[in-house]
């Protein structure tokens, strides 16, 4: 199993830089809220959206990075675990040398593990861990085909080139979903009776389309499957999708001759009648997404009502620079923890002491 250790080594550093990216956007977040750009949720939602991307880049982002160091500083490395080791050599980290070499090998001892075939804990993981992937990819299929039978059994209202709009009696919540080659928007059969709550699911329905959450849904449902047990991606994508809501109502608003309360009203009235179980983990987008939550409720209302308010627009050139800073952040963090692969003059001293070690505990034995 030896061919897999690469894969499973890169999927790990991925796995590190999620963690890297939920700090990161905290850390921004925590900064953009005290700021009078707290408002600005499309630059908001759009970075986020490119931090998952190069979360995913991260394995190229981290050759590049330890290419350039190589180049620019051929002596400094900028693994942590070479810092750690240089500082113990300095006597900064007061600890028996066998200890910290433990410690330092903990990753590769335990990809050791995974990879050896008839091991009893690598059985163990892989049989759970496979049937947690099974059972989630079925489930995102399940999914889809709930998707499908409400598309096939909904009534067509409206068409365009791209988009169907379709009338379902089996669902209480708009949404958005797609096909191969089509787009769908489904309206309960109770929206045709209020057409002012009509005109604005429809406005609210088309962003979504337009700003292509349709398929980021699909992607990140799909890579949900890949990393279920991270609670990082389950955090950044719960944020992605509150953002998305947040930056679609603000798209809304910002159209001429459409009142905020109105659509507060609208939102609201929506989500007295909760869904149906069967909406309950479809892979789509909509007004107000599989839940009720209150605090998400207050939060969207809050944000309609203060929509005036909140229409500062980021300078282009400081929205480049926090998107840098970001991605250089999640190449660092990724490059720092990755584990040294050069045996460097530190690490020889350290193995040349560790051995001194050992051969001490064996003679006292004797």
């Amino acid at each position: 199993m030896n061919g897999i250790r690469p894969w499973i080594e890169g999927y790990l550093d991925l796995n590190i830089a999620l963690v890297f990216a939920l700090v990161l956007w905290f850390a921004l977040l925590g900064l953009l809220v005290r700021s009078k750009w707290a408002g600005a949720f499309s630059f908001q939602r759009r970075l986020l959206i490119a931090l998952l991307a190069a979360v995913l880049a991260s394995p190229f982002l981290t050759a590049a990075t330890t290419g350039l160091a190589a180049y620019v500083s051929p002596k400094q490395s900028l693994a942590l675990s070479d810092l750690a080791v240089s500082a113990f050599l300095n006597g900064h980290i007061a600890m028996p040398a066998v200890d910290f070499a433990e410690i330092l090998t903990v990753r590769q001892r335990w990809l050791d593990v995974l990879v050896t075939p008839g091991h009893s804990t690598a059985m163990v993981f892989w049989a759970v861990s496979l049937s947690i992937i099974l059972a989630l990819t079925l489930r995102l299929f399940a999914a889809g085909y709930a998707i499908k039978r409400i598309v096939d059994n909904s009534y067509t209202w409206r068409t365009s080139s791209k988009v169907d709009i379709l009338i379902s009696d089996e669902i209480n919540m708009p949404f958005a979903a797609r096909g191969l080659r089509r787009r769908f928007v489904v309206l309960p059969a109770r929206l045709i009776m209020q057409p002012k709550n009509l005109r604005l699911v429809l406005a609210h329905e088309f962003q979504h389309i337009r700003n292509g959450d349709v398929e980021l849904e699909i992607i990140f449902e799909a890579l949900r499957v890949v990393f279920f047990w991270n609670p990082a991606f389950l955090i950044l994508k719960r944020q992605l999708e509150r953002f998305r809501e947040l930056s679609c109502d603000q798209s809304i608003l910002n159209r001429p001759n459409l009142n905020a309360n109105d659509y507060a009203r609208c939102l609201i009235a929506l989500c007295e009648k909760p869904p149906n179980p069967r909406d309950l983990h479809l892979v789509q987008v909509g007004f107000f997404k599989n839940s009720l939550a209150k605090r998400d409720l207050m939060r969207r209302v809050q944000a309609i009502c203060n929509s005036e308010t909140s229409s500062h627009r980021m300078p282009w050139f400081l929205r480049s620079a926090i998107a840098s800073v970001m991605v250089i952040g999640i190449a660092l963090g990724v490059t720092a923890l990755h584990p040294a692969t050069n045996w460097t003059h530190d690490r020889l001293m350290l193995s040349a002491v560790v051995n001194l070690e050992r051969l001490e505990a064996i003679n006292s034995v004797d």
